[in-house]
């Protein structure tokens, strides 16, 4: 069965067990922060370089139509972190735009599109957490979503032994398109791709 989904406009891996066993030793990682996934992200303006934090509680609604409902920061929601690195800041469009490396330690629904627009930097082209008119100019150049798992990795617990093991998935060639069009603030290079290649080998 699977372990967890990703958002219908995002892309990248899906965990899923074979046997009963792998089931619940894979959720029991996951609740534990053992089994690590990280994605990267684009979004609109420009982070600090290094690492940034974001904690806010997140609230959905449950029930037969909860896909069609926008998830909320709320003091009363459930307590959500994600980590981010921030691998480049670029320009593109009249606007700027950070890469981000992103690790989720919990899985509330829309937790990185939704905790992104808290801070006001939404992920390019999201229809349902961006401003309509950033979306609208979003189309012009990205197709979808930029929000890509590109990287699963099991570490062993305390209490197990071996070396555990990753899993990785490119950056799909529609989202490598779109970041081509970006130019990295850097003297070291023009391009954001190069940066990126690095970040996910």
């Amino acid at each position: 069965g699977f372990l967890h989904r990703l958002d219908v406009p995002s892309s990248g891996l899906i965990l899923s067990a074979s046997t009963y066993e792998a089931f619940y030793d894979f959720q029991i990682q996951l609740a534990t922060g053992s089994l690590a996934r990280n994605y990267v992200v684009l979004c609109h303006g420009s982070f600090p370089k290094g690492r940034q934090d974001i904690r806010a509680r997140v609230h959905w609604v449950t029930g037969s139509s909860e896909t069609n409902t926008a998830s909320n920061v709320l003091p009363g929601g459930r307590p959500a972190h994600t980590k981010m690195n921030v691998l480049r800041n670029a320009n593109g469009f009249g606007q700027l735009f950070s890469l981000l490396s992103v690790r989720i330690n919990t899985g509330r629904r829309h937790q990185i599109r939704l905790h992104l627009t808290h801070v006001g930097q939404p992920t390019v082209h999201d229809s349902r957490y961006s401003a309509v008119a950033t979306w609208q100019g979003d189309l012009a150049w990205c197709p979808r979503n930029f929000l890509h798992r590109h990287c699963l990795a099991c570490l062993p617990c305390d209490d197990r032994s071996g070396t555990g093991w990753k899993a990785f998935e490119p950056l799909p060639s529609d989202l490598a398109e779109a970041l081509a069009k970006l130019h990295a603030l850097s003297n070291s290079s023009p391009q954001v791709m190069p940066t990126l290649s690095a970040a996910m080998a």
